[in-house]
């Protein structure tokens, strides 16, 4: 239990480190806690409890306490032992090693670019996450045709995106879809089933007001990226 401790209090310098330029780790304080200094981002107290509770990504807003680095220091201690990333420490765990810190991007050019500050998809860890895909070609042009012929082209497009992740539909856990008409469906399911197998994914479906480009659907989904030999 210790050694997990301890493995988690060096990834969380790493994460402050990495994830929140301009804060400083001062020195750890009694077993397993964090002091963080955040005077070089000129914040004052208040503005700095906003900043950890209302900034989910931060991801260090569980067992913290505030103090006084100096005479207009804000700080903030983090007790490792609670969460780092999401990861809560429990008898007899895993522990983590830095690889399940680490976001990497996936990119390929058998899927339309993305046409915003976004990434086609994020690997973290064994997980793939996919940004929506639509009905665009690789050109980003909008694809010609009815419904079908533009979920036949979005299915695709999610599968190129998980090919490139090192994964395909058959890892895939979530899927989540969006329609610009719910009427469709029905005619949504039968392209669907023939990209996916049983067991199935966990799926949720929504009608949307309104779409990117004003196309019919959107798709995006979570995927296991499978142990290589």
């Amino acid at each position: 239990m210790l050694d997990y401790l301890a493995e988690n209090l060096a990834l969380a310098v790493d994460f402050v480190e990495r994830e929140l330029p301009g804060v400083r780790v001062v020195a750890p304080q009694g077993t397993f806690l964090l002091r963080l200094d955040f005077s070089r981002l000129g914040l004052d107290q208040e503005q700095l409890r906003r900043l950890v509770f209302c900034n989910a990504k931060v991801g260090l807003n569980d067992g913290l306490s505030f103090g006084a680095a100096g005479p207009h220091a804000p700080q903030f201690r983090l007790r490792a032992e609670r969460t780092v990333r999401g990861t809560r420490a429990t008898q007899g765990g895993t522990g983590m090693n830095k690889s399940d810190m680490q976001r990497t991007r996936i990119d390929t050019s058998a899927a339309p670019a993305a046409i915003g500050p976004y990434s086609q998809a994020i690997r973290a860890g064994d997980l793939v996450f996919t940004s929506g895909q639509i009905p665009l070609d690789t050109t980003g042009t909008v694809v010609e045709g009815d419904f079908t012929a533009q979920a036949v082209q979005v299915m695709r497009n999610l599968g190129a995106v998980l090919d490139a992740a090192g994964t395909s539909f058959a890892h895939v856990v979530k899927v989540t879809c969006f329609l610009a008409d719910m009427s469709d469906f029905s005619a949504f399911n039968q392209v669907y089933g023939e990209f996916v197998s049983e067991p199935f994914p966990a799926r949720s479906c929504v009608q949307a007001a309104r779409l990117p480009k004003g196309v019919k659907i959107e798709v995006e989904a979570v995927a296991l990226v499978p142990a290589t030999e």
